[in-house]
């Protein structure tokens, strides 16, 4: 089982290993400045502590240079000499100690740099480092040796690391508890305290180096018992030394005797472990209760999957199937059985696989991806069609270890598409021939239509009250007929190249538009002494020739359905509406009852008779199919003899439309 790792705790532990390892050798060297200089505080805290020896402060130095340079993210060759020749000084000044120690030999090393004078306090031989010192950094140039080699695992370096904050554990806890003169006897010379710190520090600067590996995974896993050890070990080693220094202080304080310092020890154990027990049931308690909230949770996810008449498949990194819902058995027909364990590839054809496993890719890269259509094979090797989304699987530590898929069955809706296709490109077809029919017919029709009315037009003129009373009025009657036929075969002809011959969309003044349309009925506004006002309009996007014919479609139907006697009163305005632009024709005709206010926009549909007012019938229609091309609507407002505000809107955003075959 592969160990996750608390990214987080680990990026922290390096920091402090290297900040510690810049502090030891700043130490290091304002111990070594003490003694070039005399200056004693940087040697020992007061007289009455022992001096911390000169080759010892050198080792410091030499000890944080190559923790720093193994921390460092530039490792080389030239780096690794370095430490490798800094770490064997160290170990060659610790065992060299060591040996004058255990065979009571001078070699002469210890006054090289500086002499002490004999008698120094706690100080059996001038400038000697003490045993546990030259113990401790022969341990630590090992380690440093050990942990500057390119190994997976740093156990050894890490054990080592341990022993050396045990020994300078035992320094400091003699300082701690006043009894540092009991080591003499079997110790020859006294830890220094500001060693036995800095030894602590540098002990816990090699167990941070590699936290990541070795038996320091233990404590940066994301596991229960990586959070637990951060919260036991630090009670544990506080709790032990206040225990002991209390303990020690009532013994020599005399406040108890052996017996009852014994049981009060037991009972202050007790106590403190029953807290610390107290505090990790309630932690693990919560603990528990969130798992069993996550199992839950995970049940429900697990119906809802299995329930889902889509098809939820998720897979491994190796693209193997790792679990296969009801909804995959009834899409695709294999079992669950049948499927786990198998390549997903098995489910469609190679030129499929080749399109999904490039996706697959960027799902593992932690993107999630669709939908998007696709085919697939069922277990009797048929096609169908269907909708894919991809998801990355994320682990607790929000690593990809696999992709979810969800496929559904489109193959009905892909083949009412198809169908609707087919019905719309019929249309589409059925429409453009009409529109062909409906222009040619009415251009067609025009030539025969224009020989009518001029042979009409010419029997009128030359036997015009030369017949009887009622051949003038039969040829008043054939001449008017091809007139207004002519006009209902222009307009409808107009009618159905509205969607095919207008201009391209563009940026217009709807002022100027309606300008160029008041100009053009100049002549008609004149006759009718028609009052025209309108407010400032906006700029629309619009074909400006049908926007021109729009204006003069309603102006005019405004001045021809005026009330009698009472000049026509008609203004133009408009406002902004969420996306829309509303224009609004407001005219004092005649108006009309509300149930025909749609009918008129109809073709060739007419609420008055012809001899009333005269006109083809189709204007309104055409004034509605322009607003239909520009993606807008138009409607009117009306009562009878109450006037009339017709309104159409335009899009803010307009785009060109498609054009239609023609």
């Amino acid at each position: 089982m592969v160990k996750k790792l608390n990214e987080k705790t680990i990026s922290l532990l390096k920091h402090f290993s290297k900040i510690s390892s810049i502090l030891i050798a700043i130490f290091g060297f304002l111990m070594l400045l003490g003694w070039v200089f005399n200056i004693s505080i940087f040697e020992s805290p007061g007289p009455n502590f022992s001096t911390v020896k000169s080759d010892l402060a050198l080792c410091f130095v030499l000890i944080g240079l190559s923790l720093f340079l193994i921390q460092t993210k530039i490792i080389n060759k030239h780096n690794q000499k370095i430490i490798n020749i800094l770490a064997v000084i160290v170990v060659l000044i610790g065992v060299l100690t060591l040996i004058e120690y255990i065979f009571s030999f001078n070699l002469g090393i210890d006054q090289i740099m500086f002499k002490e004078a004999p008698g120094a306090i706690d100080t059996l031989y001038p400038n000697r480092m003490e045993f546990i010192a030259a113990l401790n950094i022969s341990l630590i140039g090992a380690t440093i040796l050990l942990l500057n080699r390119r190994i997976e695992k740093h156990g050894p370096a890490q054990y080592l690391g341990i022993v050396v904050g045990i020994l300078s554990l035992m320094a400091f806890m003699g300082y701690i508890y006043n009894i540092s003169n009991q080591y003499m006897d079997y110790n020859y010379t006294e830890t220094a305290i500001y060693a036995a710190i800095l030894f602590l520090l540098v002990s816990s600067s090699v167990l941070f180096t590699h936290p990541d590996k070795g038996i320091m995974q233990a404590l940066t896993g994301t596991g229960l018992g990586s959070a637990f050890a951060w919260k036991l070990i630090p009670t544990a080693i506080v709790t032990t030394l206040l225990l002991g220094y209390f303990h020690l202080l009532g013994q020599q304080d005399g406040f108890y005797d052996t017996p009852f310092e014994t049981t009060a020890l037991v009972i202050s154990v007790i106590i403190i472990l029953l807290i610390i027990i107290w505090i990790n049931i309630n932690s693990l308690n919560k603990i528990d209760y969130k798992r069993r909230e996550t199992e839950e949770d995970v049940k429900r996810l697990a119906n809802i999957v299995n329930s889902s008449k889509d098809a939820i498949i998720s897979a491994d990194l190796n693209s193997l199937i790792s679990s296969w819902n009801r909804g995959a058995e009834e899409i695709y027909g294999y079992s669950a059985h049948e499927m786990i364990g198998k390549p997903i590839s098995n489910l469609m054809s190679l030129s499929e696989w080749k399109k999904f496993s490039k996706l697959e890719e960027k799902v593992k890269k932690g993107k999630s991806i669709g939908p998007y259509e696709a085919k697939r094979l069922k277990n009797d090797d048929t096609e169908m069609y269907v909708s894919v989304t991809l998801s990355p699987i994320k682990s607790y530590e929000d690593e990809v270890i696999g992709t979810a898929t969800i496929t559904r069955d489109i193959s009905k809706r892909k083949k009412i598409e198809e169908e609707l296709k087919d019905t719309i490109d019929k249309l589409e077809r059925s429409n453009y021939e009409l529109q062909q029919f409906a222009y040619i017919t009415s251009h067609d029709l025009q030539e025969p239509l224009r020989a009518i009315a001029s042979f009409a037009q010419l029997l009128e003129k030359r036997y015009k009250n030369r017949l009887d009373s009622d051949a003038d009025e039969y040829i008043d009657f054939v001449v008017d007929s091809a007139v207004r036929m002519k006009e209902m075969i222009q307009g409808l002809l107009y009618y159905s190249r509205v969607g095919t011959r207008g201009e391209k969309f563009q940026l217009i003044s709807a002022e100027e538009t309606l300008k160029d349309a008041l100009s053009n009925l100049k002549l008609l506004i004149k006759e009718n002494e028609a009052q025209v006002t309108y407010d400032k309009l906006p700029m629309v996007t619009a074909d400006k020739g049908q926007l021109i014919q729009l204006f003069q479609n309603l102006i005019e139907n405004a001045i021809k359905f005026k009330k009698s006697n009472i000049a026509p009163k008609i203004h133009i305005s408009s406002r902004k509406d969420k996306e829309m632009y509303i224009f609004s024709v407001s005219d004092n005709g005649i108006g009309m009852e509300p149930q025909y206010t749609d009918k008129i926009f109809e073709v060739f549909k007419r609420l008055h008779t012809i001899d009333e007012y005269k006109g083809a019938g189709i204007g309104l229609a055409i004034s509605k199919r322009i607003i239909e091309r520009h993606k807008g609507k138009i409607w009117v407002k009306s009562e009878l003899n109450n006037g009339s505000t017709f309104y159409f809107s335009i899009p803010l955003n307009q785009t060109n439309p498609s054009k239609s075959r023609a």
